[in-house]
């Protein structure tokens, strides 16, 4: 049987939550029956672990309809830009001959654009949340982006019931579905480390027999609010000081430094740890007690769904897609946005609660494995995909 071509499109070719589930996407997507093209604007990490996977990769670079600058200029520079991104998509859509197009964020409408003036279903991936996040605003505002959204779109997939809320009812009704992520690292789901090697990472960031570990793990930006975690150290730190705070990722250099100076003004350097960028990060997963989200609204959060499957409790803001994957009290404990006392007290919580700690661990497995698995996943993707494309 001669496989159905479909283009599948990146905003963007770097590593971020958006990106790891891209890749979770294409290695459920049924290969048997669909021949994969991959559109990414330039190369990167992304680009070569599609490649890794026996995938062609087309760059096409494509300008986001978010605003940086609402300045007209820049507004009718992204547009025609965003047109002739279109138009390029196009000649590509007559080349492979593709049947359907899938954009992996809402914040490009140059597939979409493609799609239509090529006639082809065409399905969009909601992975933002952009009542809670002020810096996602659409040029041409969210009225008529969720407008455009609906008309150019067969298929609304929301990564979490947070996103999907956050749409207009009637997109809600009438083409939106919820399927939560899955993890594109299947060997997360085996990983362990002995006792050496876990021994090994304690030692190479100074973490003492001892001291209780908490990681944040994402990119290190100021939306991300890493700061609330140093500042909840901070106060943690006054009952007791065997806690050691591990910020994993790289970002705004600007923020970072901010963070260590505003470490060394609470006289708590000594307690935190900038890891920066690793490929893989289930080492931080194995030395961390608990795993700490300060996002305000996280649309998915990978990375709790991440520290569940490594039996990790996480505590996190209790708004976004933390609501779909956290059940408070029995896989983590919730804080309120912008928090730093309640974060201190859920930090000391754990840490003087060994049982506690323990029973969400336990419960933080069980549920990751019964709830999120590649199975569910790709059936859920693969019908969608079934239900609009062109035979």
């Amino acid at each position: 049987m001669n496989r159905i071509p479909i283009l599948f499109v990146s905003h963007s070719g770097g590593k971020a939550g958006a990106e790891k589930s891209f890749i979770q996407a294409l290695s459920v997507i049924d290969r048997d029956k669909y021949d994969v093209h991959i559109v990414i604007p330039y190369k990167g990490w992304l680009s070569e672990t599609v490649e890794s996977m026996g995938y062609t990769v087309h760059y096409i670079n494509m300008p986001w309809l978010i605003a940086g600058d609402l300045k007209i200029f820049n507004f009718a520079h992204r547009l025609v830009r965003s047109f002739i991104s279109a138009i390029r998509i196009c000649f590509l859509l007559r080349k492979t001959k593709c049947r359907a197009v899938i954009t992996n964020s809402s914040v490009l409408f140059a597939p979409a654009i493609a799609a239509y003036l090529y006639d082809l279903p065409h399905i969009f991936f909601i992975r933002e949340l952009y009542s809670k996040n002020r810096h996602l605003m659409f040029m041409l505002g969210h009225r008529t982006a969720y407008y455009l959204m609906g008309y150019l779109s067969n298929k609304l997939i929301c990564v979490s019931s947070a996103v999907m809320k956050d749409l207009p009812l009637t997109l809600q009704k009438q083409k939106s579905i919820v399927i939560l992520n899955d993890i594109s690292d299947d060997l997360l789901r085996t990983f362990s480390m002995t006792t050496e090697e876990t021994a090994a990472v304690r030692s190479q960031y100074g973490i003492a027999e001892n001291d209780f570990v908490v990681s944040v793990l994402s990119t290190v930006y100021p939306h991300k609010r890493q700061e609330d975690a140093v500042r909840a150290l901070h106060i943690a730190c006054k009952q007791d000081r065997n806690i050691k705070l591990l910020i994993v990722g790289s970002g705004s250099p600007q923020y970072i430094e901010y963070l260590k100076k505003l470490a060394v003004d609470f006289n708590i350097s000594a307690n935190v740890v900038f890891t920066g960028f690793h490929t893989y990060i289930r080492q931080f997963y194995c030395v961390s007690n608990t795993v700490l989200s300060c996002a305000d609204a996280e649309p998915f959060g990978l990375t709790m769904l991440e520290a569940i499957i490594l039996g990790r409790p996480v505590i996190a803001v209790a708004e976004g897609g933390t609501l779909d994957i956290i059940k408070d009290g029995v896989t983590g404990l919730y804080v309120p946005p912008r928090s730093p006392e309640k974060i201190a007290e859920k930090i000391l919580f754990l840490k003087n609660n060994p049982l506690a700690l323990v029973e969400m661990s336990v419960n933080a497995r069980r549920s990751a494995f019964d709830k999120f698995s590649p199975q569910v996943f790709g059936g859920k993707i693969n019908s969608i995909i079934n239900s609009v494309v062109k035979i």
